[in-house]
């Protein structure tokens, strides 16, 4: 963007505009004011140790992971669960299916 608007223009209403000239560059404009405003850690992908979290799991409470697009830890849990000698059952809840899968249980 050309001074003024550069300089002046505050951290949020890049978003708006930005949406509105190039849409593809929205996502990345909204990590950059998040990044910021809040600070880094909150646009860090975090990488979680799926061994601490069975050795800090309970057998009543299920272990539940929110994935985002290109995330897939279903190697990560088999080869644990190979490790520890446990049945994994998959449950996937992609749209519409959380209800099929309340039956189920």
């Amino acid at each position: 963007m050309p001074e003024p608007l550069q300089s002046q223009l505050p951290h949020f209403a890049w978003i708006p505009l930005i949406r509105r000239l190039k849409p593809e560059l929205t996502t990345l404009a909204i990590r950059r004011f998040v990044k910021n405003t809040l600070g880094a850690y909150f646009t860090t992908p975090i990488i979680i140790n799926l061994k601490e979290v069975f050795e800090n799991s309970v057998a009543h409470q299920p272990i539940l992971l929110i994935l985002t697009p290109g995330n897939d830890p279903m190697d990560q849990i088999s080869k644990l669960s190979e490790e520890k000698g446990h049945l994994v059952v998959p449950v996937s809840l992609g749209k519409g299916q959380g209800e099929k899968a309340k039956d189920m249980i």
